[in-house]
Formats: structure tokens, sequence, C-alpha cells
């Protein structure tokens, strides 16, 4: 055997003994998949076009294509600066953030129910937590089923967490509905002790949620099958403007007795996108599984990236101790989603108008920030290429990126490419 230090002494024995491969370790790493909204997005911001429209990026946008902070959150820091609150670190989440963030998800009635909630980095590190949680606990089948179609990265945070991933029936291009019977007929041949996934409301990207009565029979179906239950839930007031009208799911299926795991974000309804503020909560049956499961999410956390950041946490903290600021944010959150719904309005009733032959009628079917268009990568290709109007190519259109001000040429191109 070689000893460490005789080759330290000399540096060319040294780099005989490494291997060549040693030598260059990232020289054969194939490229990542690419993100293809910031692809589009990047191309946007470049784009010399006077009359360009980002309908790609899921996020609120006031009625003059500007970013739009919540006044309500405003208030809440200045209130935070007022205190000269520490910065001390934040563990999983105060109690009173955890809790308050817990019962904006199941509400008053189910409040008192055995969970574990733990914060996390807004939506899609609440997911990836749940995913390394699971994936190391779970005493079931690892195959999680994921709606067809999903947000891109739903498979991916599980499979790199070491679970399967398989797709159910979800919509119908034809119909630009749920597809009822595809959807039934896969969740009937689920297999026992396996995972699906559900976003709670404002399905990204189709834009389609099951009605309360889908949600009766999907939770009927799944009740003897011992199927573990995962809602995402990053639009929860997104989509009617209502945070408990839009909790109808994930309350049903607690009240069910399913298992039910549940991931949050304040990043729309609170307008945080970048602030990176949620939570991830287990439903438990004991006490005892509390603990235990607790002391594993610390873990995980720790492991994954330390502590949650404390500001969001404690902005979302002072909007719900102060009742008038509480009513406040919930004023504004109706307030986006009227616009957004007058924009699904008027956009239908102007392509009408232009004596468009397309069937629109799916603009009013669906609900919250996206329109899922029914448009072929080739039409996509063409608002993109010939008229500046950037959209993603699965059809997908943010709809709070249209205003009073674009709408016209936002209709006119559209139009063009579907004669």
């Amino acid at each position: 055997m070689v000893r460490l230090t005789s080759l330290l002494r000399d540096p060319l024995k040294l780099k005989q003994a490494v291997p060549p491969a040693v030598q260059s370790w990232w020289n054969n790493v194939p490229l990542g998949p690419p993100d293809v909204i910031l692809g589009i997005y990047e191309a946007h911001k470049v784009d010399p076009n006077p009359n360009k429209v980002d309908l790609t990026v899921g996020a609120y946008r006031d009625e003059n294509g500007k970013p739009y902070v919540l006044k309500t959150i405003l208030k809440a820091e200045q209130k935070i600066v007022d205190k000269c609150l520490d910065k001390e670190y934040n563990d999983i989440g105060s109690e009173y953030f955890r809790e308050v963030t817990y019962r904006l998800a199941v509400g008053k009635e189910l409040s008192d129910r055995a969970h574990v909630s733990v914060q996390s980095i807004s939506g899609s590190g609440s997911i990836k937590l749940a995913a390394e949680t699971i994936s190391r606990l779970y005493k079931g089948n690892k195959l999680m089923f994921i709606p067809n179609p999903s947000w891109a990265y739903h498979a991916p945070m599980f499979e790199l967490s070491g679970m399967n991933t398989a797709f159910y029936r979800y919509y119908d291009d034809r119909t630009h509905e749920i597809d009822h019977s595809g959807l039934m007929t896969d969740l009937m041949h689920m297999p026992d002790n396996a995972m699906v996934l559900f976003q709670m409301v404002g399905h990204n990207p189709t834009a389609t949620d099951p009605t309360n009565e889908q949600w009766r029979e999907m939770s009927k179906i799944l009740k003897n099958k011992n199927v573990l239950v995962f809602f995402d839930m990053a639009y929860q007031g997104f989509a009617s403007g209502c945070v408990d009208t839009d909790a109808f799911a994930v309350r049903h299926f607690i009240e069910e007795g399913h298992k039910v795991v549940f991931a949050q974000s304040y990043s729309k309804n609170m307008g945080m996108y970048s602030v990176r503020v949620g939570a991830t909560t287990f439903m438990v049956d004991k006490k005892e599984e509390a603990e235990s499961l607790m002391e594993v999410m610390k873990h995980l956390a720790m492991c994954c990236y330390g502590q949650p950041p404390i500001h969001g946490s404690q902005v979302v903290e002072e909007i719900f101790r102060d009742e008038k600021l509480h009513q406040e944010w919930k004023d504004e959150l109706k307030m986006m989603t009227g616009r957004i719904h007058k924009m699904r309005h008027l956009l239908k009733r102007k392509l009408e108008e232009i004596g468009s032959s397309h069937d629109w009628s799916h603009v009013l079917k669906q609900q919250g920030m996206f329109f899922y268009s029914g448009l072929s990568v080739e039409q996509c290709e063409s608002l993109i290429r010939d008229h500046s109007i950037y959209v993603v190519k699965n059809g997908r259109m943010a709809i709070p990126g249209i205003n009073e001000k674009n709408v016209d040429y936002v209709v006119k191109c559209l139009h063009e490419v579907t004669k």
C-alpha cells in the first residue's frame, strides 16, 4: 500500500497515482433538461418589439403589466421594521406560523386533528421536503401517480427522492374538461398502498379543476385502497378568490379519513414569489407518530437547506395576528382574482367580436392563473416568432399578463394563428 504522506511529498507520484478519469470529473456531464418556460421568458426580455407580451410566467401582473406587491405585505413589513425583530435561526418555523398556516388549509373545524407542520421553502421546497420524508419512511408502494398533464417538476422531484412515478388520465383535450371517465377508471385501477398527487385548485397547466362532486367521487374510489393522498396547494384562494372555497378537496379528504400530506405556498395568494415561504404538513393518527415524524422532517430539512428564511413567516404572522390586516389581505386576494376573471371575459368577448370561428368557451370554463388554450406547438411558435406573443409551447398562457392595453393585440394575434 502506498502511504499518502509519501505521495504528498512527491507531486509526480501523486499525479501518477490518480486515475485519469478523476482528473477531469465533469467533462462528460450531459446537459440537464432545459427549463422551457425560463428560456421563452428570457427571449421575451431581449425582444425589441414594442408590442411584445409575456404570457409565460405564472405570476400576477397589475393592469399595467407590472409586478404587484400587495399593500398588506408592505404594511406587514413595516410592522416588522418598527418592532426591530431579530434575525435568529428559524428552526422549523414558529409555532404560531405553523398553526395559522395549517388552519388556512384545513379550516376551523379540522384544526384539532393530529398533524405535523414544518415551515419550508415555498411550494417547490415543501413538495421536495415531503418527497424526501415519504421516500425514507413510507412502507407502502413507492409509486407516485401524477396527473397527465401536470407541472413539469412534479415527477422529477419525486424521482430524485428515489421514488417511481406514473401518470393517470386527467384532462380531455377535445372537450377542454376533466377526462371524467379516464380519471375515475385510472383511480379505480390504482394499486393499494401507492400514492397519488392532486393539485388542489388552479391546476397547472390546464386551469381545470374537478367539481366538488367529482372530488367526492374520487375520495370514495380511493377510500378502501390505503392510498397516500398528496395535495399540492400552490394556488389556494387564487382560483375563486376565497381561501375556504378553494380548500374543499383537502378538507373533504381529511374528513373522510384518508392519509393526507399537503404542501402550501404563499407565493401566489400573498404575492411573495421570491420570499419563498410555505409549509409541509403530514396528517397523522396519534401524538407519538407526530413526535417521531417531526424529528425526521427537521433532520431532512437541515440536510437539504438548513432552516427556512424568517422574513416571509414574520410577514404571514403579522397578517394573521391583525384582524384588520387579515381582512385587507382577503380583499386584495379577491381583487387579484377578480381582475383575472375580468380578463377571461374580455378575452373571450373580443375573440368573438373579431370574428374568430374557433371555440373559445374554455376560456371561461377554466379558472385560476392560466388559460390552457389548446393551441398546437406550431401555433404557439407562430405567436412567438411572428407576433412576439410569448406563450409556453403546450398552449398554456398566463392570464395576468393580459390587460386592457394589450388585449386587442393579443386577440388579433390569436385570431391570426387559429384561422
